[in-house]
């Protein structure tokens, strides 16, 4: 890590600054970003039941597009503001505010999405809600998740808004989805020169869900 890292602010924090910024993050959101990510990961589903968006923001396009694929979806977001946007883009979906770091009613998911919410975590979180998210895998299920892909820590503005930004190492997270059990079938940078690594894994054959708490 860097000698001079910035404080992480609390995801309730994070929450609340894109409550404020939630209408002009909508109106400049890509229409198709990660669409294609996310169509291979359904590709690769055993079963479309069940999904979870961890993360889902204001609901489009992604939570939209599991919702037309056929998914029950719940998505969890810690800005009310980005959910009331959810809420009128994707009414089909169960949606709450919750933290991914605890999030569990207890079912397991065909596919479970974080796109872009990882990184919000304070850097000593990112393991252990990496591997919290890969304990909702269902048998065969999917995850797809982005993350920096570089080890460090920064702070960088939005729509007038500061927000924290953290990752782990990209072998880091290659360790985890080995350790849980997980097939790797997606790994690349989609930003170059950014930092921003897209991970689709899929649980092995045989592999038990549920490994929460054991970390």
């Amino acid at each position: 890590m860097p000698s001079s890292t910035p404080s992480p602010l609390d995801p309730e924090a994070a929450g609340r600054r894109y409550t404020r910024i939630a209408a002009r993050f909508l109106a400049a959101r890509s229409p198709t970003r990660g669409i294609d990510y996310l169509e291979q990961a359904i590709a690769r589903c055993a079963a479309r039941e069940r999904a979870l968006d961890a993360g889902c923001g204001t609901g489009r396009p992604l939570t939209r597009h599991l919702v037309e694929a056929g998914f029950a979806v719940t998505g969890i977001d810690l800005s009310a503001g980005m959910l009331e946007l959810a809420r009128q883009a994707v009414p089909e979906a169960q949606l709450r505010r919750a933290d991914l770091r605890r999030f569990d009613e207890g079912a397991r998911y065909d596919l479970v999405l974080a796109w872009d919410s990882l990184f919000h975590l304070p850097y000593g979180d990112q393991r252990r809600a990496t591997h919290h998210l890969l304990s909702l895998v269902a048998a065969r299920g999917v995850i797809l998740f982005t993350a920096g892909g570089i080890d460090d820590e920064r702070t960088d503005a939005m729509h007038g808004e500061s927000f924290y930004y953290s990752s782990l190492a990209h072998s880091a997270y290659l360790e985890i989805l080995e350790a849980d059990g997980f097939e790797l079938l997606v790994d690349e940078a989609d930003q170059a020169p950014l930092p921003h690594a897209v991970f689709i894994a899929r649980r092995r054959a045989g592999e038990p869900s549920d490994t929460a708490g054991t970390y």
